[in-house]
């Protein structure tokens, strides 16, 4: 910081101009400040996490057919990839509602990674020909550290969709039928979503624990392109 040392000058409110000396001073001092502040915000953005290379196609609503299955979560499967489906906002679709085989309906898509989803136009599914979802393959039980995340914003609908900086939207969509999903990341660092499938009391875990990083011992499966993890709500716990 510079300092000041000016002799027998000092200033004087009503004069037009302040003295030579002190004149100089104030303008190194604004200098200063203000090459400190550029450095503060550039050091504050270089800390900063990149954002995930996540996109939504918002109110982009195209045709879609293929298997529906309605557990753990409404997911349409295709030959190609299996898409989580979510109601319009911080809805979930109802799976009781929902009658599982091949079906078409209009929906927009939202990609993060591998992760897919679609966020179906209401009232667009209807019923079709073609082959039923496949049956999950299981892996047994394993333990699984990651993150509680809602699927529709971490898919893409948000950005960044996870951190504590996402927690209350996150238990806001959670809370609204969105299914849960724990974030992993394998030793490469790519990110996978586990759809999490369980008891009414870990949907309430979920939302507790939203953007927290926990560790989740349950049954691993996988049903097309999507992963599973079934789990009870004991099975779920803060790192």
């Amino acid at each position: 910081m510079p300092t000041m040392n000016h002799g027998s000058e000092f200033f004087i409110g009503y004069e037009a101009n302040a003295p030579p000396g002190i004149a100089r001073w104030i303008r190194r001092c604004t200098l200063f400040a203000a090459g400190l502040g550029v450095t503060i915000a550039v050091a504050l953005v270089t800390a900063q996490g990149r954002f995930d290379p996540a996109s939504f196609a918002f109110q982009d609503f195209r045709g879609y057919q293929g298997a529906l299955a309605t557990w753990p979560a409404p997911i349409l499967h295709r030959p190609d990839i299996s898409l989580i489906l979510t109601g319009p906002g911080k809805h979930g679709l109802a799976a009781g509602s929902l009658q599982s085989g091949p079906v078409k309906l209009s929906g927009a898509l939202a990609a993060n990674g591998p992760n897919r989803l679609l966020e179906a136009l209401p009232g667009s599914i209807s019923a079709a020909h073609g082959e039923s979802a496949p049956e999950p393959e299981r892996y047994g039980t394993r333990t699984l550290r990651g993150e509680i995340v809602d699927t529709k914003c971490y898919v893409g609908v948000m950005n960044p969709g996870r951190g504590k900086v996402h927690r209350a939207c996150a238990a806001r969509c959670l809370s609204g039928g969105i299914p849960a999903g724990l974030l992993v990341r394998d030793q490469s660092g790519e990110a996978r979503v586990f759809v999490l499938a369980g008891s009414g009391a870990a949907a309430t875990n979920t939302m507790r624990l939203a953007g927290e990083a926990v560790r989740v011992t349950g049954s691993v499966m996988r049903q097309g392109s999507v992963w599973i993890l079934e789990v009870d709500s004991a099975a779920i716990r803060r790192e």
